[in-house]
């Protein structure tokens, strides 16, 4: 929801790229927070894979949006298909 309205947010602001920006920005944010399985203490490691699942989270489903607003609308359904 949060990447949805970012997006959202973004395009209103004239950004006609804000869907992939905010995939890619999010995904690239989570890279970092790989290292939850490095970590010496617990709290550190349940905290770094929370941010990394929320990041995660935002990417796959504005990503998922981006790729929709490329596809005719014919074949939204197939596409949607094929990426579940």
């Amino acid at each position: 929801i949060v990447g949805g309205m970012l997006a959202d947010f973004l395009e209103a602001r004239g950004h006609s790229t804000a869907k992939p920006m905010v995939a890619a920005a999010a995904v690239s944010l989570g890279v970092p927070c790989l290292l939850f399985g490095v970590m010496p203490g617990v709290g550190l490691t349940l905290g770094l894979f929370t941010a990394y699942a929320f990041l995660l989270a935002i990417g796959a489903g504005v990503g998922i949006a981006a790729i929709l607003d490329l596809v005719p609308s014919e074949l939204r359904g197939m596409t949607t298909a094929v990426q579940a």
